[in-house]
């Protein structure tokens, strides 16, 4: 079980995940990473979580024509959780 992330427009996005753990007392696990998307393409990534984890996605669009992007944020089942047009930032 994931979500998955498109993103549509050329840049360079960084990206941090924060997946804290069920309690206040669990260890939360933190992940940033930074890529380049050509222009016209779609990137999707999957980030596997366990039963009833919270999950916070932050984005930011460091480079490219406009500075702005599309991002989707779907369910496993396809179900579109968020979708933003021409942002250069977001956390959700």
């Amino acid at each position: 079980m994931g979500y998955a992330v498109w993103l549509p427009f050329p840049f360079l996005l960084l990206v941090a995940v924060r997946l804290p753990g069920t309690t206040s007392f669990t260890p939360s696990l933190d992940s940033d990473f930074t890529f380049t998307l050509p222009a016209g393409q779609k990137e999707c990534f999957y980030q596997p979580m366990p039963q009833k984890a919270s999950l916070e996605i932050e984005y930011q669009v460091l480079d490219g024509a406009g500075l702005d992007i599309d991002f989707h944020l779907a369910s496993p089942n396809g179900k579109t959780l968020v979708f933003e047009q021409r942002k250069s930032d977001g956390v959700h």
